[in-house]
């Protein structure tokens, strides 16, 4: 794994992995615009593509948001969402909103995926062909492995990142930069020690109890503590718009693909949490920083 500079790619499938790096940006432009007027295949395999900057973190980009949907709602669901975390859905749920069913990009560890893959084996859960596009992805980049006697292990020290074309510009760079904080949270134990630091030492209890309750009304499984840090971390990197005004509360929610529901009551308090944190943080993300054009940390700054 990584922590303050380049990481070393672990694995790289039969290619070599300079075949496979992007920056940011060149992913960027391939997740915008129209995700075709052709038939909607679920199934499709994605395009893999590893962080130029931080090659231990991995992007998948799917052609569409429907084939994204088909791969990644049941391991969402299971890492994420309030309802359904730890379990493995019987199927992808239909005509409902929100919450993991909603999401413009997703994130995991190789080995929150082998996690998945492995009980959904012993349990007799019969993946999708999307799934099963998405696993044998995993495993031809040496990202996901067979595991003696049954079940999977995932790469160490690996951030794996889910996007889809579909997106308009400023979409598709804010969602990459999201997402890219989360890969660097996954691939960097000083990082990812450092998050807990602030999380544990300079919130109190009652901003912590604010955050949770901002993540619930999102439909993530605020009662995961890992999985609250980390997306505090990536919210407060990242956020312009959320915390500054209230006004943008619902439009942002929508617009990110996340449930409505979030309240705003409390954006004052997020908004200085984020100075905050951004002040204790700074010195410490892997560098170089992820950035798009026109789209950077809130920190990178100052």
């Amino acid at each position: 794994s990584t922590t303050m500079g380049r990481s070393k790619p672990n694995g790289s499938g039969n290619a070599a992995a300079e075949d496979f790096l992007a920056s940011l940006d060149e992913v960027a432009a391939q997740i915008v615009g129209s995700s075709g007027s052709g038939a909607i295949v679920e199934d499709a395999a994605p395009l893999l593509r590893r962080w130029r900057d931080h090659p231990n973190v991995v992007v998948l980009v799917y052609p569409s948001p429907a084939a994204l949907k088909a791969a990644l709602v049941r391991l969402s669901c299971f890492l994420e969402d309030k309802s359904h975390n730890g379990t493995i859905l019987a199927a992808v749920p239909r005509g409902q909103v929100g919450g993991a069913l909603a999401y413009t990009g997703h994130n995991f560890r190789a080995a929150d995926a082998a996690r998945f893959f492995s009980l959904a084996q012993a349990g007799g859960h019969q993946l999708s062909g999307a799934e099963s596009s998405l696993q044998a992805a995993l495993l031809e980049h040496r990202l996901l492995s067979h595991v003696k006697g049954g079940g999977w292990q995932g790469g160490q020290g690996v951030g794996v990142l889910a996007v889809s074309r579909g997106f308009d510009r400023e979409e598709a760079r804010e969602t990459l930069l999201h997402e890219a904080m989360h890969g660097l949270f996954y691939i960097s134990r000083d990082f990812e020690a450092r998050c807990w630091e602030f999380w544990k030492v300079e919130l109190g209890e009652d901003e912590r109890a604010i955050w949770k309750g901002f993540l619930e009304g999102l439909g993530y499984d605020a009662t995961n503590e890992e999985l609250s840090v980390n997306e505090f971390q990536a919210y407060m990197a990242t956020e312009r718009k959320l915390f500054a005004n209230p006004s943008n509360m619902k439009k942002s929610q929508q617009r990110k693909g996340r449930n409505s529901a979030a309240p705003s009551l409390h954006q004052p308090v997020l908004l200085q949490m984020q100075v905050r944190f951004g002040s204790f943080i700074a010195p410490h993300v892997p560098q170089p920083l992820p950035s798009c054009t026109g789209c950077a940390c809130v920190f990178a700054s100052s």
